[in-house]
């Protein structure tokens, strides 16, 4: 990644697939193979949401077979079933931070393996980048 003309690095993560610097904030991943890269320049943060994502079927499939199994007594087969469905919906689940352009794409950053605290602070440099970036533009 090369930087623009005075711009900084305040920090990388996810070993270099997010770089936040003075100015932006680049993502660049890949995910079942396809390349994703998107670059935000930080006056145009529109949002950023701390959310899991996750496929809702499953839960509610898994719900329906216990459901089902008590009052069908299906035995062990309708429970096999709905522990099958609920460990879906627990494999698919995600933790995402996604940072959203003033219309523009959004960035979506995968934050599995990253603490409650680590993605706290990780917003709040966004933030804290973003606002400086701001006040930087209009005093220039």
């Amino acid at each position: 990644m090369e930087l623009l003309a005075n711009e900084k690095t305040i920090l990388t993560s996810n070993n270099n697939r997010v770089v936040l610097t003075d100015h932006r904030i680049i993502i660049n991943d890949e995910r079942l193979g396809q390349a994703y890269g998107i670059t935000i320049f930080l006056e145009d943060i529109s949002s950023i949401e701390n959310s899991y994502k996750s496929k809702l079927i499953y839960l509610i499939l898994a719900g329906i077979i216990f459901i089902g199994t008590m009052y069908l007594r299906m035995g062990s087969y309708g429970l096999l079933g709905g522990l099958l469905f609920l460990f879906l919906w627990f494999v698919t689940r995600k933790h995402m931070i996604v940072i959203s352009s003033n219309g523009g794409s959004s960035a979506d950053i995968l934050a599995t393996y990253v603490s409650k605290q680590g993605v706290k602070e990780f917003i709040h440099q966004v933030v804290k980048a973003k606002a400086e970036r701001i006040q930087m533009l209009n005093h220039s």
